[in-house]
């Protein structure tokens, strides 16, 4: 009851001490730092009690004066390169991570990219960083692509290490010191899934495009999709163009679906499962003339996805969130790493499809430059 009422009284205060806290608990203003500011000498339990009652007291820490006494805390950044043909969803993760750590800079935060093509290339940077004893990086930030049995390795390794290891486009509730923002598979598929089966007719053909051979997160949209479709009516056949590789010829794309287009007379719907797909589907829907003739959903929210919405070539976007996947993750990894605050396990940024009639909220991120 005590307690309580010391708590109360200083909640009310703006200038909550160390010393404060360290009464309410009984323990030493010594411990009270080394519990708020990331020193060794405690455990975590009284860590994590120490960081809840200062919370609550309504005590804050300087943390861009308290980083400038403090050496540089260094991120490794490990994320598929910009570089992958028409992949816009990759340029808005990296711009959003560059955007936070931007606006963090005055707490002595250095990030090392790493722009990978393969998840081969993840794992050997990941590999080399543990073999080095981690000590070079205070945190990681890294992506998902098929989640192979040697990534999880590497990520136990770090995180044994107490590197805190943040994972874009995962899910992950096993290892601790690994945290990711979700990819929210399910409820893409089932979002596009939904719309198609609202404004089409309910038997016929919907074209899916195959996506991104190594990415489970497609993967699980697409079956998803699939399922939800399913679900809804008998008589609506799902069909699936060929997955393509990083380095593959995009023009194969535009190959798969103007075949469909020029084979399948039943369409009522198409839906392009990546950025990289947009501009070869509206080719194929160009030279076909199919442009109006059924439902198009795209992907990912950027300049010219927003003009191919305009012009009504698409119904709908399915936005995924990657810039925010982006500033999140960075958010929740440099809280972790500064300001000692324990994540969630999985953390997920809604997802949304727009139309033209909402188009106009999302002007700054059509506006991203790389």
């Amino acid at each position: 009851m005590k307690e309580s009422k010391i708590m109360g009284e200083r909640m009310r205060k703006q200038d909550v001490t160390l010393k404060d806290i360290s009464r309410v608990l009984n323990v030493s203003s010594t411990t009270v730092h080394r519990a708020l500011y990331g020193k060794e000498g405690i455990s975590s339990d009284l860590r994590k009690k120490i960081i809840q009652t200062a919370n609550e007291m309504g005590y804050r820490l300087n943390y861009a004066a308290s980083s400038m006494k403090r050496k540089t805390n260094r991120i490794a950044v490990i994320l598929p390169t910009r570089k992958e043909s028409g992949s816009m969803y990759f340029i808005h993760l990296w711009k959003g991570y560059r955007d936070y750590l931007s606006e963090i800079s005055s707490l002595n935060i250095v990030a090392d990219e790493f722009e990978v093509e393969e998840e081969e290339e993840q794992i050997q940077i990941l590999k080399g960083i543990a073999d080095n004893g981690g000590e070079a990086y205070q945190g990681i930030l890294t992506f998902a692509y098929t989640r192979m049995p040697e990534v999880i390795v590497q990520y136990t390794r770090l995180t044994a290490k107490n590197i805190p290891v943040m994972v874009l486009d995962d899910q992950e509730n096993d290892i601790e010191g690994l945290y990711s923002i979700t990819p929210s598979s399910e409820t893409l598929g089932n979002l596009c899934a939904e719309f198609l089966a609202l404004t089409t007719s309910k038997a016929g053909t919907i074209i899916i495009s195959g996506g991104r051979l190594n990415s489970k997160t497609h993967q699980e949209i697409k079956k998803n999709f699939q399922t939800y479709l399913h679900k809804v009516s008998s008589q609506i056949k799902v069909v699936e163009t060929r997955p393509y590789v990083e380095k593959e010829n995009i023009t194969e794309v535009y190959q798969q679906f103007r075949q469909k287009f020029e084979t399948i007379s039943d369409i009522i719907g198409v839906f392009a499962i990546s950025s990289r797909d947009n501009d070869e589907l509206v080719r194929a829907l160009t030279d076909t003339g199919c442009i109006g003739k059924f439902r198009v959903v795209g992907s990912d929210l950027y300049g010219k996805s927003a003009e191919y919405l305009k012009k009504g070539i698409f119904d709908a976007i399915l936005y995924k969130s990657a810039y925010e996947k982006g500033c999140t993750a960075t958010r929740i990894l440099t809280d972790c790493m500064i300001k000692q605050i324990i994540p969630q396990k999985n953390t997920a940024c809604p997802v949304n499809l727009i139309f033209k009639s909402n188009l106009s909220f999302y002007e700054d991120i059509i506006n991203l430059q790389e």
